[in-house]
């Protein structure tokens, strides 16, 4: 995933938020994102490949696994998505083994990026994807607490910290958080 050039000019020639962060903590303050779950409408129509970081930035190529290089058309739920934003985002099918490298990648990305907080979108209730949810806490979580509607988790497999916020979906309904 990669910010929109027209809304972020410095992220031509895949800069990302980098230098929107750089500023960012020049001045002092923290940098945080807001993002849906799962992958894009966009990246699944265009069949993105899915990026492995063990080997891409070795030069290899995106995910492999059974001989074959594995995108984002195989990894998108389409029957799974956002309830307010159904031509955005779709759940990602955690159990094939390429669903848990893109929402490795996803992060790792954004650590590169310099990005302080992760606020996570379309989770609860009607969206609640509870494997989805288990694979990105399982980036090497430390600490657990809970924060009027949300779960904030420091994901320490990355090189710096991200703080991690779950936020509601469009219809939420008051349901414990269920047993992973």
């Amino acid at each position: 995933m990669i910010p929109d050039p027209k809304r972020w000019p410095s992220s031509i020639d895949g800069k990302g938020f980098n230098e929107v962060a750089r500023k960012v903590h020049g001045i002092g303050l923290k940098f945080g994102i807001h993002v849906m779950r799962g992958v894009s409408t966009q990246a699944v129509d265009a069949n993105s490949p899915i990026l492995d970081i063990t080997t891409w930035f070795s030069g290899g190529v995106g995910y492999m696994e059974s001989g074959r290089q594995w995108g984002a058309k195989d990894i998108g739920l389409t029957d799974q998505k956002c309830a307010w934003m159904p031509h955005g985002f779709m759940s990602v099918d955690t159990k094939l083994g390429a669903g848990k490298p893109f929402l490795r990648s996803f992060y790792h990305q954004n650590a590169e990026w310099g990005v302080d907080f992760v606020k996570h979108y379309c989770i609860w209730g009607d969206d609640l994807n509870v494997n989805e949810v288990a694979i990105v806490l399982e980036v090497q979580c430390d600490t657990l607490f809970f924060y009027q509607t949300g779960t904030f988790q420091v994901l320490k497999e990355l090189d710096r910290p991200i703080l991690y916020s779950l936020g509601t979906s469009n219809r939420l309904q008051h349901q414990p958080w269920p047993r992973m």
